[in-house]
């Protein structure tokens, strides 16, 4: 039987101001090992409702195959995963991705990483976490006439991050339907000028520009309500000496920037009396994305 494993990382869209286009790779990670069967599927290591063909992971496997009219072979699953689901932390961007370089693999790489990232995006509805899973890193992503463009920018060694993550979830579908249908130009001007800021304060690690590079005004302010005790926690992370604080993709997870070595037990501890429970977890960029690995 033929086996791949594959190694996909969390990632964490908008960065504030960069929504929807804006995203980091973290080195928490969603392992995922598919093997070929002759018929049938199996799967292993997640929920049962999860347990059939509607899993992201299946179905992004099975659409590659169809996609080059081959014919879609029996499939073992087996998923080790880090990365929270409906958290913000790109649980189904790690799903799809992990289908996605499977089939890939087992077919020979008839397409190349731009050429899935394109898929992956069609897959997705937008490509602000599949990019940064693929290719790890700090990625900016725009679809012009139908197809994603990426780029990568540098980070700063010295650049920490730590995820806010609470035990309640929030559906990204719910944290979309709070948006409104348009918005001013000023607010717009707004977020367009914290975006050139924020891709040097990941460069120079900037802790006064990262102060107003994270502000956003096109999705968070919508969604801050969608979150117990938001409000409380942003300030406990300011006085706990975060440089920037963001809703990490559509949230309820709250990204945090920081330098001092000490800031995840100061926010464990102001923290700690919440009605809410939170997990401190501090993290690094993922610079390398998704591997795979034969077995």
């Amino acid at each position: 039987m033929q086996s791949v494993r594959i190694s996909v990382p969390a990632t964490s869209a908008n960065l504030g101001p960069g929504f929807d286009s804006l995203g980091l790779a973290v080195n928490m990670y969603a392992n995922f090992t598919f093997t070929l069967q002759d018929e049938g599927l199996q799967i292993e290591g997640c929920p049962d409702e999860f347990k059939n063909e509607d899993n992201l992971a299946v179905t992004a496997f099975r659409g590659i195959y169809w996609r080059l009219g081959k014919r879609i072979p029996g499939l073992k699953l087996e998923i080790n995963s880090d990365v929270p689901p409906t958290r913000g932390m790109g649980s189904s961007s790690a799903m799809l991705t992990g289908g996605v370089l499977a089939a890939n693999h087992f077919l020979g790489n008839p397409f190349s990483k731009t050429e899935l990232l394109e898929i992956l995006t069609t897959f997705e509805g937008h490509p602000d976490n599949v990019t940064p899973a693929l290719y790890g890193g700090f990625t900016a992503t725009a679809v012009h006439n139908g197809k994603p463009h990426m780029a990568s920018f540098p980070v700063s060694d010295e650049i920490k991050l730590c995820a806010l993550i609470p035990s309640f979830q929030l559906s990204t579908s719910s944290a979309r339907m709070a948006l409104p249908n348009s918005v001013s130009h000023q607010d717009c001007v707004y977020n367009l000028s914290r975006v050139a800021l924020l891709i040097k304060a990941f460069e120079t690690a900037d802790k006064e520009l990262f102060s107003v590079a994270l502000n956003d005004r096109l999705h968070q302010p919508y969604r801050e309500h969608m979150i117990d005790d938001y409000k409380t926690v942003r300030l406990n992370a300011i006085a706990a000496g975060a440089a920037g604080i963001y809703l990490s993709g559509a949230g309820p997870t709250i990204m945090c920037v920081y330098f001092e070595p000490a800031f995840p037990d100061r926010i464990a501890k102001l923290l700690s009396g919440l009605r809410n429970q939170w997990i401190i977890k501090p993290l690094e960029i993922d610079r390398a994305g998704a591997t795979v690995e034969e077995i």
